[in-house]
């Protein structure tokens, strides 16, 4: 005796999922095919500074290490905006990593404090991006950190804060700088979720597994979107979703989508993933994330990451340009070299259905699954009992 017959019903189910299912997709090619393709414009020329220091500048960055390294970064700069410039393409934006900038911040009232002091670093960083900004004659794109009510505590000479920040500054005119603050902390890298909420909890656990770390940063309190000029006249609507807030979809569409209609037209990530060490195979875990959020947005962007992988990607998730080279994937072991890379991204106002409705499919997807679980399970469960004896 062979397998019995699939239940004609059983076999209409099948035929009805797969018909499903193949319409989903077939919505989703003809969308983006023909419905989704929208016009391209050639977006500012960034230059991108990749910079190679250890992760251990968030936990232990010697103040003599801090001068040297920024020193590095300003030449850096220097250098490839004139080569760019000399090859007939001057950049429009330059671009530093997560946190390349040491001390309290660009805060006018913060640098009065240091100055009043005085004390380290005073206005040396402050003043030497102004400077750098206004011998290029571009905007400046740094990470770093935000120090808000600074103060000395006179007792016992500590310092104090109201709210510190992972913030991206745009250095351009005079101060204050615009300023967008990191809105979702990285968890168990800058917070820990439910723990942080017992400061002596999240103490222990701390000096138990990362010694010398300190989770204080406090999240933002609002989207901020950066006005860049380029071109004749033209401008670029840019968002700077911070190390691993690019993971996060509901955020960049926030950041990109206002209402379901774009708002922004490049993503420029500012990243620090020497946490990563020796190996490229979290750096290309991160990428692919990244490449995701184009992919959902038809927003292209740029990765701007201590030591590697800084990338353009375009608003199909495609990788256009490499660090060290266009087009050229790193060796292994080679990502994390320092340098510089120019980028020209290509935005589109096209639009996607995540972009116009957010998670609303995954929602239906969810609910869709809870109904015919139970159906199913109700079914089986009705095929299984016995037959009623009158």
């Amino acid at each position: 005796a062979g397998r019995p017959a699939a239940p004609a019903n059983a076999r209409r189910t099948a035929l009805i999922a797969t018909a499903c299912v193949m319409l989903v997709l077939g919505v989703h090619v003809l969308f983006g095919s023909v419905v989704g393709r929208g016009t391209l414009t050639q977006g500012p020329t960034i230059l991108a500074v990749q910079t190679n220091l250890s992760t251990s500048n968030k936990i232990r960055w010697e103040q003599n290490e801090q001068l040297r390294d920024v020193t590095t970064f300003l030449q850096m700069s220097a250098e490839g905006f004139t080569e760019a410039s000399r090859a007939g393409t001057p950049p429009d934006l330059v671009v530093w990593p997560e946190t390349m900038v040491p001390g309290f911040g660009l805060e006018p009232a913060t640098i009065a404090t240091l100055l009043a002091g005085p004390y380290y670093p005073g206005a040396i960083y402050a003043d030497a991006l102004a400077s750098l900004h206004h011998r290029l004659g571009v905007p400046l794109l740094v990470g770093s950190s935000v120090y808000l009510g600074l103060r000395v505590n006179e007792p016992d000479d500590r310092w104090l804060w109201d709210r510190h920040h992972n913030s991206a500054y745009l250095v351009t005119g005079e101060p204050p700088y615009p300023r967008y603050d990191k809105l979702k902390l990285t968890p168990y890298g800058e917070e820990m979720p439910l723990v942080s909420r017992w400061d002596w909890l999240e103490e222990q656990m701390l000096a138990f597994g990362a010694p010398g770390m300190t989770f204080d940063l406090d999240a933002g309190e609002r989207i901020v979107r950066f006005n860049v000029p380029y071109g004749a006249g033209q401008h670029a609507r840019i968002v700077t979703p911070i190390c691993f807030e690019d993971t996060v979809g509901w955020l960049c569409r926030d950041l990109c989508y206002e209402r379901g209609r774009k708002v922004a037209d490049l993503m420029v990530n500012l990243s620090n993933d020497g946490w990563f060490g020796w190996s490229d195979t979290g750096r290309e875990h991160h990428l692919l994330h990244a490449r995701l959020r184009s992919i959902e947005l038809a927003v292209p962007m740029l990765r701007c990451a201590n030591t590697g992988l800084s990338v353009l990607i375009d608003d199909r998730g495609r990788v256009v340009t490499w660090l060290p080279g266009p087009a050229n994937k790193p060796a292994p072991g080679q990502s994390t070299i320092a340098g510089t890379l120019r980028a020209v991204p290509q935005c589109t106002d096209r639009v996607t259905l995540y972009g116009r409705f957010g998670d609303v499919w995954a929602w239906i997807a969810l609910l869709a699954t809870g109904i015919m679980t139970v159906v199913a399970v109700r079914h089986r469960a009705h095929e299984r009992s016995p037959p009623q004896l009158n």
